[in-house]
């Protein structure tokens, strides 16, 4: 079976109960890692979502396949921040979408329409293809990295001191 490639490894059969132990535990850790992010962004799929957290996780671990060393990782250090980032991505997808609604249906006119671009400010190139991309590379910086404590902001403030 391993020359087919049907199987990574052969198993012992003195350890088989570990073994199925941590695969079970890191395939249960991943599907919650892929439904939390679904949620987070409702346009996306399981096979897309289950292949942002492969990305994820050779990023963090490189090319580690131990089951235990995963379902470790995905247990105590988890995505947390990558998986708000996705969701604002799709909050702000949404609320993109909807002023170009509203604009296309004459109803964002005047202060409306500049508060809305005040809140909302189109991006040159803010594609969705840009959107999903800056979620694989910033780690959870979400899209104002140098609000909020980051390291740009606080080297910011030091040099105005």
């Amino acid at each position: 079976m391993k020359a087919v490639g049907a199987v990574r490894d052969g198993l012992e059969w003195t350890k088989y109960r570990e073994f199925f132990y941590w695969r079970l535990r890191r395939r249960l850790a991943e599907q919650r890692l892929v439904q939390d992010l679904c949620t987070a962004d409702s346009r996306m799929i399981p096979k897309d979502a289950q292949e942002l957290v492969c990305v994820w996780l050779k990023e963090a671990l490189g090319s580690c396949s131990c089951d235990e060393q995963i379902s470790e990782f995905l247990q105590h250090q988890g995505f947390t921040d990558r998986v708000k980032a996705v969701h604002g991505a799709a909050v702000e997808r949404s609320f993109c979408a909807m002023g170009a609604e509203l604009e296309k249906a004459g109803q964002l006119t005047g202060a409306k329409r500049l508060m809305f671009r005040c809140l909302f400010p189109q991006r040159p190139g803010a594609s969705e293809a840009s959107i999903d991309r800056n979620l694989r590379s910033t780690a959870g910086q979400g899209p104002f990295p140098a609000l909020l404590g980051s390291s740009r902001s606080s080297s910011a403030k030091k040099t105005l001191r």
